[in-house]
């Protein structure tokens, strides 16, 4: 675990970093999205609030799984690399899942046995080789 202390400053960057580049392209999205609307005249303004109202109400039932199972990641991974790997992909319950899997390959036990610096490196290669072998599971 100390591996995972000593490296979470430098997860937390490149997490900052990659997270922030999708609030970006996020906020963008959403200013085409409205100015669109505005010039086409698609939506009335009663129908954008009822969107807004779905959607917020659509987003707190994942909402409260993405903060129970990052919770255990943080406990297992670090805060870092869970905050960099959630704040991109935001399947927690399939992230946690692939870390354990690519633990048990080489016979390594999340949360138990003691990580050195290869071992996390060899973990999130696996996250990151998994999502991007399969890019229609998340």
């Amino acid at each position: 675990m100390d591996t995972v202390k000593e490296l979470n400053g430098q997860f937390w960057v490149f997490g900052i970093i990659l997270t922030g580049i999708c609030v970006i392209q996020a906020g963008l999205f959403l200013r085409l999205a409205l100015k669109l609307n505005k010039k086409h005249n698609l939506y009335t303004k009663k129908d954008l609030n009822r969107a807004v109202k779905t959607s917020i109400i659509a987003v707190i039932g994942p909402g409260v799984n993405v903060l129970f199972l990052g919770m255990s990641m943080c406990a297992l991974l670090g805060s870092g690399i869970t905050y960099m790997r959630l704040g991109v992909i935001g399947t927690p319950m399939l992230e946690l899942m692939n870390a354990q899997q690519a633990a048990a390959l080489i016979d390594f036990k999340l949360g138990v046995d003691e990580m050195t610096p290869s071992m996390l490196t060899y973990i999130v290669f696996c996250l990151s080789l998994i999502h991007i072998s399969e890019p229609t599971r998340h």
